[in-house]
């Protein structure tokens, strides 16, 4: 993993930075009429509220034990730790506070990220599990990418092959589609916050991380600071005046690295980096033999011109990736009956209590490592055709007739969205598919249900009480009548009626939820 959590040593910071809109994106996830609040302060209390992830605690001992350190830089360590109940193995990043002259915005940053990945559900973007506010630390808990950052990789292997290149530039431009398309920019993208989750004969399964730095852009923001690492910065950035198309820069960077292992601007020293991105000249001669396409691609993302730079949606759709069938190798189940599986699966797939349905997207967002869920991502991105991290019943209709033995195509798309959430939605999220998609049983183990018990239980009493529901569903303000619910709903799922749920009750409500799928 090494240090890609940790800040690059050549950064810029500029002030009073116009963020401008592009106006000119097809669709978006985010309502661009919310007033923007400006962050002046160190709070915790406004953090977006996500019931998967475990709220503020103080002490990640009493959970994780350390491992090993991974990287460490001037605010921060990261670690890797085991999950004491699980076994998981986890990436744990240790901001220090209080550090440097400028430790508030530091502070914020950090809950910027946890903000930002709290938003986020892609499959291509790590994902946060816990976070912890001690008096002197942030600890932030992650997914650990055993293959350590595309950096390390790019040092240690030098320049990769165009087809090798194609698979892992599909993935990123497929993250920064789905951030663009929800009004994020990640404005730090490089090598060192591109984790490697797999690495099959050059074939790097990747994931992006560290969006402390990132932005949710509204129209006409004005921002305090821009942090870039001056190597992908992008011209119209230095120049204090940009839109989210500077992550397309970054990644003409990135994919001119991952083909030449050296970067298209360089020198002895920042200024005369600065001069050379400035001007936008690049030296071709070091692609060598590369492909016409090839070529075009990287001369569209290092366009000095905002406005005829490439876009990520464009960029997915590019000839080189045709050529190299990028995607296509990237999303192949080499076994039928396993997509035959997942249609039968999300068709009979049926909502529950909040209970079980929590408990089951629980295990699923803390166990992406386990085959059946990532054969349904597979799935998943086979169907998504625009690569933006959702899904149409356009696309899911069009997806899944390749696959389809009878007639009734439309009427069961219309009814996988009306389970999944009552029809109120226009897409169906990465995360909710692979819920309904997977075989569930797969859970029905000591070990995950264990794992799926003490999430509700946090106070270790044996028990899941209405108070631990209530804490749990609390980033919502709930009413009298909400309570009731709740307190009704223990009750009915109870035996006895006593509004409490012991462990073996808890698996029997687990086992006949999972039986009638």
């Amino acid at each position: 993993m090494g240090n890609q959590h940790i800040k690059h040593k050549n950064s810029v910071k500029t002030k009073k930075t116009q963020i401008l809109q592009e106006g000119e994106e097809e669709e978006e996830f985010f309502d661009d009429n919310v007033p923007v609040k400006k962050k002046t302060k160190t709070d915790l209390t406004g953090l977006e509220h996500n019931p998967l992830i475990s709220q503020v605690k103080s002490d990640p001992s009493d959970d994780y034990t350390i491992l090993k350190e991974l990287g460490s830089g001037s605010f921060a360590t990261v670690h890797l730790v085991k999950h004491k109940t699980s076994g998981a193995i986890r990436a744990m990043k240790a901001i220090k506070k209080g550090v440097g002259f400028d430790d508030e915005d530091n502070e914020l940053e950090v809950i910027n990220e946890i903000n930002i990945l709290m938003k986020m559900d892609h499959p291509n973007i790590v994902k946060i599990f816990e976070f912890y506010n001690s008096p002197s630390h942030f600890y932030l808990i992650t997914e650990y990418c055993e293959g350590g950052s595309l950096f390390d990789l790019i040092n240690k292997n030098k320049a990769f092959t165009e087809i090798q290149a194609s698979y892992i530039m599909h993935q990123i431009f497929s993250v920064v589609n789905y951030c663009h398309k929800m009004k994020i920019i990640h404005r730090d993208l490089k090598p060192e916050n591109i984790l490697v989750n797999k690495n099959e004969n050059g074939f790097v399964k990747i994931k992006i991380c560290d969006f402390g730095t990132s932005l949710c852009f509204k129209r006409g923001e004005i921002q305090d600071k821009i942090v870039g690492s001056i190597y992908y910065i992008a011209p119209e950035v230095l120049k204090k005046k940009y839109n989210s198309k500077c992550d397309m820069w970054s990644c003409g960077v990135i994919m001119y690295i991952l083909l030449t292992a050296c970067p298209p601007f360089s020198g002895g020293n920042n200024e005369t980096i600065i001069k050379k991105i400035i001007i936008g000249e690049y030296d071709k001669t070091k692609l060598g033999k590369r492909c016409k396409a090839c070529i075009d691609l990287i001369d569209k993302l290092l366009e000095k011109d905002i406005s005829k730079r490439i876009r990520a949606d464009a960029a997915l759709k590019h000839k080189w990736f045709q050529i190299y069938k990028s995607k296509e190798i990237r999303v192949d189940i080499e076994d039928p009956k396993i997509i035959e599986s997942y249609l039968r699966n999300l068709k009979n797939y049926k909502k529950s209590s909040q209970i079980q349905e929590i408990a089951l997207a629980y295990l699923v967002h803390n166990h992406p490592e386990l085959e059946e869920v990532d054969n349904a991502c597979k799935l998943f991105g086979m169907i998504d055709k625009k690569g933006n991290g959702k899904i149409t019943k356009e696309e899911l209709i069009s997806g899944l007739e390749p696959f389809y033995k009878n007639e009734k195509l439309k009427e069961d798309v219309d009814k996988i969205f009306k389970n999944l959430h009552n029809g109120k939605s226009k897409y169906l999220e990465y995360e909710e598919f692979v819920r309904a998609a997977i075989n569930k049983s797969i859970f029905l183990t000591d070990e995950y249900m264990n794992f799926a018990f003490n999430y509700f239980d946090r106070e270790g009493k044996g028990e899941i009480t209405i108070d631990d529901l209530v804490s749990i569903f609390s980033g919502d303000i709930l009413s009298k009548s909400e309570i009731s619910k709740i307190k009704k709903m223990i009750k009915d799922l109870t035996s006895n009626h006593d509004e409490k749920i012991k462990f073996k009750e808890f698996c029997q409500i687990m086992e006949k939820f999972i039986a009638s799928q």
